[in-house]
């Protein structure tokens, strides 16, 4: 197998060099937690929210009376998200129990935030016990009707009688058997809009259970590796050939490249999440010019608040939340540029040099284009 390192934008490539086997291992290896964040665990939730999505276009369609669906197609479109609700459910705690044993915290943050919607939503209990209801029972849409708000705004319910729900199932639980009997219907919009609200925090606190020291260490690593290529470390591709990358093969008419990706893209997008996260800890300040377009989203830029000779290391900082005090200042005299690094002062002075110290080696690679030695 022959290894090559390409830089791949914008529908045109270049051969940079040929690499080994060892260096593409050791950026794979880095990506191992970066893929399983990006492109499995955060599209666990891609397919419900199809599903609710549907519902909406449905619901604007009948609005508009375009003919395009009827009440059917918006039964069947709950059926839907009532089924990928249970397996979104389903599919993560059997993931989490069979690929993550060996880190509990993850099952921990998908039980506790389950019971937590489970508890504080009655929205959620019922819209869960639907899709038994729904599988085994008739439509659960008995009443579809448009209506005009007091601000003129048509809208739509779908509502069922709660007597329907408590006669054809046994399985409620009292709760749930007590809402339904203190209420005439209920609105299958508005239930089913609180549970998807319910995902999405069960899916992002599962999430946040991902992410880790190590994850943004290995993005850290990887944009390092990449800054030896630094204008083109976005771009930055793997070629893993069978053959040689030889004057006869690109003559040929048709050439099939295996390309793997550097993934920096992600990587810089994770480190900005950090350094944002964590501006209760630590803020980022800079003035002048950076190659880089996304400084922005994770620093302020004293140029634009007019207080660019106003900090120096120790100066104070106020903001609505909290007081920072200036803890570091690296500059660039040639292009009259520096970028501060500036602490909570209510922030524990035994964890301050280790947060400082991580934000400033992630800066270093992220703007200032510190290359990482193999």
């Amino acid at each position: 197998m022959f290894y090559y390192i390409a830089n791949v934008q914008n529908k045109k490539f270049e051969v940079l060099r040929q690499c080994s086997e060892e260096e593409y291992k050791r950026i794979e290896q880095l990506q191992e937690p970066i893929r399983t964040i990006l492109f499995s665990a955060n599209r666990r939730i891609d397919p419900l929210k199809r599903a609710y999505k549907k519902i909406s276009t449905i619901n604007i369609a009948l609005m508009k009376q375009t003919g395009e669906y009827n009440q059917y197609d918006l039964g069947d479109a709950i059926s839907g998200f009532l089924f990928q609700l249970r397996k979104f459910l389903d599919n993560w705690e059997t993931y989490l129990k069979r690929k993550c044993k060996e880190i509990p915290e993850r099952l921990k943050a998908f039980t506790e935030a389950t019971h937590k919607a489970y508890d504080e939503h009655i929205e959620y209990q019922i819209v869960y016990r639907l899709r038994n209801v729904d599988q085994h029972c008739d439509s659960i849409i008995q009443n579809l009707r448009m209506g005009i708000a007091e601000d003129g705004a048509i809208y739509i319910e779908a509502k069922t009688k709660c007597s329907y729900l408590l006669s054809v199932s046994s399985d409620w639980k009292s709760d749930e058997r007590k809402h339904l009997e203190e209420h005439d219907e209920i609105d299958l919009f508005k239930y089913i809009a609180v549970t998807y609200r319910c995902i999405e925090e069960i899916h992002q606190a599962t999430l946040n259970s991902f992410f880790s020291l190590e994850l943004y260490e290995n993005c850290y690593k990887i944009i390092g590796y990449a800054n030896k290529y630094f204008d083109k470390r976005e771009g930055l591709k793997f070629f893993c050939q069978e053959e040689e990358l030889t004057k006869e093969f690109w003559e040929r008419p048709q050439k099939t490249f295996n390309m793997q990706d550097w993934m920096v893209r992600e990587c810089i997008h994770l480190l900005t999440l950090f350094i944002r996260n964590n501006t209760s800890v630590a803020i980022v300040l800079y003035h002048g010019s950076f190659p880089c377009d996304f400084i922005d989203s994770f620093a302020i830029n004293l140029d634009k608040e007019e207080e660019k000779t106003a900090l120096q290391i120790g100066s104070l900082i106020k903001t609505k939340k909290w007081d920072y005090q200036c803890y570091s200042n690296k500059i660039d005299l040639q292009n009259d540029a520096n970028i501060i690094v500036a602490v909570n002062t209510a922030f524990q002075r035994d964890k301050e040099k280790e947060i400082v110290d991580r934000i400033g080696r992630f800066l270093d690679v992220l703007v200032w284009k510190k290359q990482l030695e193999e």
